[in-house]
C-alpha cells in the first residue's frame, strides 16, 4: 500500500500532527509531515492529513482512508 489521506475533527483551530495521530489512534510518525495538516472545511473543523499505510493495519476509521491518486494532464498542455 501506498499513502492514503484521512479526515480529522477539531473544533476550534488547525489540529497538529500529534492531534491527527491521537484521533487516529496511529503514532505520529506514520503521518506524512511535508503534507503537514491541510484545511478540508475550517467552518466546520475539518483538516486532512496523510498517512503511509504500509507500516500498520490498525488505525482505520469512519473518516478514511481515502485515495490519494496522482493528479496528470488528459493531453499535451497548450
Amino acid at each position: 500500500m501506498g499513502d492514503n489521506i484521512y479526515i480529522v475533527h477539531k473544533d476550534s483551530g488547525t489540529p497538529s500532527l500529534d492531534e491527527a495521530a491521537v484521533q487516529l489512534h496511529v503514532p505520529v510518525e506514520t503521518l506524512d509531515r511535508s503534507f503537514g495538516v491541510q484545511p478540508i472545511d475550517p467552518r466546520v473543523g475539518d483538516y486532512a492529513v496523510m498517512k503511509r499505510d504500509d507500516t500498520d493495519k490498525g488505525g482505520t476509521s469512519p473518516h478514511g482512508p481515502f485515495s490519494n491518486p496522482g493528479i496528470d494532464t488528459f493531453g499535451p498542455p497548450r
